[in-house]
């Protein structure tokens, strides 16, 4: 289980508009430029369970097709409290995404510290990202998101990312002043072990520059639906991180 740098663990007051879930994503996470702030906006104590998956090279057990797969136990937190924290021992600069999951201690003895996820519990969490920050996600089956925008000229030719964390394949519908556009078929994570296998779960970013049929100047509204059974997948928009 890795490390974290835990920067604080004081009780502060849960935002009034946050319903929480018992897992919640992050779709965009970067290390040395984020930081986690996961808050407990349930009724009971809640050890937070961090599952951090993230783009490394090199050969480790913990990696597969290119994503590494890392847990981070948090500290017990009491309702209207919270835990902010970054992870350490990774590049600076290394991408991925993270879910977070409300968890009970259940171990004894020599597994004194085990936890159990807690579906009564409930989550809610910001995170920061070098552009900005945005709230962490429930997952889902199909997304609406509007304003998606591909060099926008009135803002100095932004560009805004979708970024998306799951294992399940998807349909993502470009509008345009109502009129579909561009219907693409894509997914995310990576498939694994045969007839019998599973997906993993993976990240991904879709920017509006690299999908044809898409015009400049122009924003969106985009329609992501799962594809075939699954999970479902967690995304949220940002700005993109590069200038092109």
């Amino acid at each position: 289980m890795l490390a974290a740098a835990m920067l604080a663990a004081a009780a502060s007051p849960a935002r009034a508009d946050d319903g929480g879930a018992a897992r919640v994503w992050a779709p965009y996470v970067v290390v040395g430029a984020s930081t986690i702030e996961i808050r407990n906006v349930g009724d009971h104590p809640t050890m937070p369970l961090v599952t951090l998956y993230l783009r490394l090279d090199g050969a480790d057990p913990s990696c597969t097709v290119g994503t590494c797969v890392f847990q981070v136990q948090g500290p017990l937190i009491e309702p209207g409290g919270s835990w902010v924290f970054e992870p350490v021992d990774f590049p600076d600069g290394a991408i991925g995404g993270a879910s977070f999951d409300a968890a009970i201690e259940t171990g004894t003895g020599a597994n004194l510290g085990a936890t159990t996820f807690d579906p009564t519990g409930r989550l809610a969490a910001s995170v920061t990202i070098p552009s900005g920050s945005y709230d962490a996600v429930a997952a889902t089956t199909e997304l609406t998101l509007t304003g998606v925008s591909r060099r926008v000229s009135d803002q100095d030719g932004a560009t805004t990312a979708i970024r998306i964390i799951g294992g399940v394949g998807l349909v993502i519908d470009w509008y345009r002043d109502d009129q579909l556009v561009v219907e693409q078929q894509t997914g995310v994570g990576s498939y694994c072990c045969g007839e019998a296998g599973f997906t993993r779960t993976g990240e991904a970013t879709i920017d509006p520059r690299d999908v044809d049929g898409l015009d400049d100047d122009a924003r969106y509204t985009v329609v992501i639906t799962r594809s075939w059974d699954g999970d479902g997948f967690a995304a949220v928009l940002t700005d993109s991180s590069d200038d092109r």
